[in-house]
């Protein structure tokens, strides 16, 4: 993916395989060998759970459905037909809940982020059921939704959260001023990239700032402590020594 680096992508391991999405482009790895999978959607997100693969903030042949997930039938991450032999379907969120921006695995259960909400997707007797988990509060900005072990966290309108869980609790408190004051944003489109670093227990969150400069927010988990740090034009899961300042 050439122009991946300013786009939401996903990877997935599935057995013996990986697939790899984005909007527009759908590829299978295997062997080290890349084939591009004409019979599925893509999408901005991915993942694999109860033996299918979900996807999420999709593209079809039919156009873009920024709101819809799809999954595939069960243990078969390339069929997508949706009929009376098959464990296939497609969700659509409402339409206040705005863009999907994030979709991860708790629990036995989907998580679907929305600009606006929080959708759960719970897997029984061959089919998904999606209910609403909360609303007025979502994950604003593409990238931002990070999992770290069980619990996700992600940014909101607001301020920065964790969901455990059903449990949601605010964390961003000593950051939020600041990270709102130096973020620049131009687009809903425009992401704030999250990864984590599970070796030191962190989570970074790389934005730009006002002249195309970029930054980011650190949050350590274990210590429960946030810091700022330049990212040196870092995007990959690599953690350099630089000055930082912690944020009690």
């Amino acid at each position: 993916f050439p122009s991946s680096r300013y786009e939401p992508y996903s990877v997935t391991p599935w057995f013996d395989c990986v697939y790899v999405t984005k909007l527009g482009v759908q590829l299978k790895l295997s062997a080290a060998v890349a084939s591009v999978v004409t019979t599925a959607p893509s999408a901005r997100y991915a993942l694999s759970s109860n033996g299918h693969y979900m996807m999420a903030n999709i593209k079809t042949p039919g156009g873009e459905y920024p709101n819809t997930v799809a999954y595939s039938d069960l243990y078969l991450p390339e069929r997508f037909v949706i009929d009376t032999d098959s464990e296939a379907d497609t969700f659509e969120m409402e339409a206040s809940d705005g863009d999907i921006t994030g979709l991860s695995y708790q629990r036995g259960n989907n998580i679907i982020y929305t600009r606006n909400s929080l959708w759960i997707a719970q897997y029984s007797g061959g089919a998904y059921r999606f209910e609403p988990l909360f609303t007025g509060i979502g994950n604003v900005y593409h990238g931002a939704q990070v999992r770290v072990n069980e619990f996700d966290i992600f940014i909101a309108d607001d301020g920065i959260y964790a969901l455990d869980g059903l449990q949601l609790r605010s964390i961003g408190d000593p950051i939020w001023s600041f990270f709102k004051r130096d973020l620049y944003i131009t687009s809903l489109y425009d992401q704030v990239k999250g990864r984590v670093d599970a070796s030191n227990f962190e989570v970074s969150w790389l934005y730009k700032r006002s002249g195309g400069t970029y930054w980011s927010i650190v949050y350590n988990y274990k210590e429960d402590k946030w810091s700022d740090r330049d990212p040196q034009d870092i995007n990959a899961a690599i953690r350099f020594s630089a000055p930082y300042r912690d944020w009690e």
